[in-house]
């Protein structure tokens, strides 16, 4: 039963083992390794994906709770016996207009195969829809987290920057944002912009581990990944949001950048990117490799059927495809420093709107 129940913390790609899902007066509390969480039963909502797969999360709030097997028997009996069931189901059927668009992309995907015709439309939206929609997402993907910029740090990420950038071309501008968040993760957002949480500079060991990582982000970025995402998960509605954005898509979309990421398909687009560009700027593999490892060693991969529900590929498949090369010196030890002390220099600033 274990083994059907996972739960994704919204913060990084881990997925983590439930252990107990029960309904505690008015909320459903999730229990697991990662700890537990309670959430409203009135803010929950289910996507009932066929065959046998539940997707349940919280309005407002990170993570979700993937079930499958007798795990989405369980939870399904669980929330019907709280009537949450019932309200999340009805308040979906309420929404006429996302209902239709909904059904249309739905037809345009059973006939033509909806990524592959998503993928099409977005080479044909000029980036200035990027910006647009990173523009809208970052404060609610931001919040009310600190942006660091100290004076060392910030010149110690922009040499990093300059070793990568000659061999990382992007259609987009590129901008590193650094978040005082003791996230473990680093996040491509649509229009050039790449959120870098603290957790991840204080997990790395090495200049290079950090350069691996936003090299792959810079992939993701190159090949657009983020809007592609975004086109396959919201389709029509994505362009609608862009002209209301009062509406609550952009909230659903913020979710689905930081729960779900990317496809399995992109992480590999980017993790090859990643090595071709370490390698012609002269930067080790090494340190890419130690950081999947680390990870690896920590949590672990999904193991049976599961396996192959991730979004992400399997740490081991991911670490098996990337070569150890050699490198030269990235940052001396007073630029690693002042890197990783990013954050903790006075000079931090408030979230700004980008211009």
């Amino acid at each position: 039963m274990q083994d059907a129940l996972i739960w994704q913390d919204g913060k990084t790609a881990i997925d983590h083992a439930v252990s107990n899902v029960s309904i505690a007066g008015y909320a459903l509390v999730i229990t697991g390794a990662a700890g537990s969480v309670s959430w409203p039963v009135n803010d929950i909502t289910v996507q009932d994906t066929p065959p046998a797969t539940l997707i349940v999360a919280c309005k407002n709030q990170p993570g979700r709770l993937i079930a499958s097997g007798e795990g989405a028997a369980q939870i399904r009996a669980t929330l019907q016996a709280s009537g949450a069931w019932r309200r999340t189901n009805n308040s979906r059927r309420g929404k006429l207009a996302f209902g239709i668009t909904a059904v249309l992309a739905a037809s345009i995907g059973l006939w033509f195969g909806w990524p592959s015709v998503a993928d099409r439309l977005v080479n044909i939206v000029p980036t200035r829809a990027d910006v647009s929609i990173g523009e809208a997402l970052q404060p609610l993907l931001i919040g009310t987290e600190r942006q660091c910029a100290s004076p060392a740090g910030s010149a110690a990420l922009a040499q990093v920057l300059t070793r990568l950038e000659p061999f990382t071309p992007t259609p987009l501008p590129l901008r590193v944002v650094v978040i005082d968040s003791d996230t473990i993760n680093a996040l491509a957002m649509p229009g050039g912009t790449i959120i870098v949480y603290r957790g991840l500079l204080d997990n790395a060991q090495s200049p290079d581990e950090v350069a691996g990582v936003l090299a792959h982000e810079i992939g993701h970025q190159s090949y657009r990944h983020s809007m592609r995402g975004l086109m396959r998960h919201a389709g029509i509605a994505l362009v609608i949001s862009t002209l209301d954005p009062s509406g609550g898509l952009l909230g659903s979309i913020a979710t689905h950048l930081t729960q779900t990421a990317h496809t399995r398909s992109f992480e590999v687009q980017a993790d090859e990117y990643a090595v071709e560009a370490l390698q012609r700027a002269q930067i080790s593999t090494k340190g890419l490799l130690e950081f999947f490892t680390r990870l690896h060693e920590a949590h672990g991969d999904a193991t049976g059927l599961w396996r192959y529900a991730q979004t992400h590929p399997p740490l081991a498949d991911r670490i098996a495809r990337i070569p150890e090369t050699s490198g030269t010196r990235l940052l001396d030890s007073d630029g690693w420093k002042a890197l990783r002390n990013i954050c903790r220099s006075t000079a931090t600033q408030k979230p700004t709107t980008p211009n």
